[in-house]
């Protein structure tokens, strides 16, 4: 039982990120009302993508100055980039 309820050490955010992370969030929503609104338009789930890959990036900046391990900054690095790669690639 032990394995599925391990104890998670994660050091708390800064308020400015936090902050920025919401308004992000609430940037997400918005463009996915507009998108589901204008008949899934795909201009504005570009960005969302865009958004959704900044935020990645941001944890993995974040998880390097909480000094965490080289794994986890590389995969949030790399799943920021695949965001915004898939951005790009959606006409």
């Amino acid at each position: 039982m032990g394995l599925f309820f391990e104890k998670v050490t994660r050091k708390k955010s800064a308020k400015p990120i936090v902050i920025l992370r919401v308004l992000m969030l609430i940037a997400m929503s918005i463009f996915l009302i507009m998108t589901l609104f204008n008949d899934l338009n795909m201009y504005f789930l570009k960005y969302v993508f865009v958004i959704a890959g900044v935020f990645s990036i941001m944890d993995g900046i974040e998880s390097y100055f909480h000094k965490q391990s080289r794994k986890v900054i590389l995969t949030e690095m790399g799943v920021g980039v695949v965001y915004i790669i898939l951005s790009i690639s959606i006409k």
